[in-house]
C-alpha cells in the first residue's frame, strides 16, 4: 500500500499506535482488602517512616467518635501499617508503600458487664521481627483509643 499524502500518513500511523488505553496498575502488595470496615483516621510515624490507617466496623467507628460511653463487644478495628516510600513526581511528599503490619482488635462480651479485648499481628515480608506479647497491652490501648477524624460532608 503505498501513502501519497502526509495526513493519510499520520491516520495509519495513529490508528495503529492506539491499540490500548495506557491504564495505571496498581501493585499489590500496596493494596489491603478493608471488607466493609470504614476509615476512623491515620497516623504518619516520621521517626519510623510509616504511614498507618484505622479502620473499624460500625460499632467502632461509633465508639470512636464518642469515648464517653466505653467499649462495646463487637467493634472490630483493623490498623494497617505501610513503609513510606518517595511519591513519583512529588517531590518531598510519601506515600504508602509495602505493607509492614496489620493488627486487628476485637472487643468481646467479659465478665461482669465488662469486655476484653482480641489482639492479633500479621507482619508482612518487609516488617521488623517484633514479640507480640511485649506490647501487646500498649498497642491494644493505642488502637482502641484513636478518636475518630472529622469528614466533611
Amino acid at each position: 500500500m503505498l501513502v501519497k499524502t502526509p495526513s493519510a500518513a499520520i491516520l495509519i500511523l495513529a490508528l495503529f499506535s492506539c491499540n490500548r488505553p495506557d491504564v495505571p496498575v496498581l501493585a499489590p502488595e500496596y493494596l489491603h482488602n478493608v471488607k466493609n470496615l470504614k476509615v476512623i483516621t491515620s497516623m504518619i510515624n516520621t521517626k519510623d517512616s510509616t504511614i498507618s490507617i484505622l479502620y473499624g466496623n460500625e460499632q467502632a467507628l461509633r465508639f470512636s467518635g464518642d469515648t464517653l460511653n466505653g467499649h462495646q463487644p463487637g467493634e472490630e478495628f483493623e490498623m494497617v501499617t505501610w513503609e513510606q516510600k518517595p511519591m513519583p513526581h512529588w517531590y518531598g511528599t510519601n506515600m504508602n508503600g509495602r505493607i509492614l503490619f496489620i493488627e486487628t482488635v476485637k472487643v468481646n462480651a467479659g465478665t461482669a458487664n465488662g469486655v476484653n479485648f482480641k489482639y492479633a499481628l500479621k507482619q508482612g515480608p518487609a516488617a521488623p521481627f517484633i514479640k507480640p506479647k511485649s506490647h501487646q497491652a500498649d498497642r491494644i490501648n493505642l488502637i482502641t483509643r484513636q478518636v475518630a477524624a472529622v469528614f466533611p460532608f
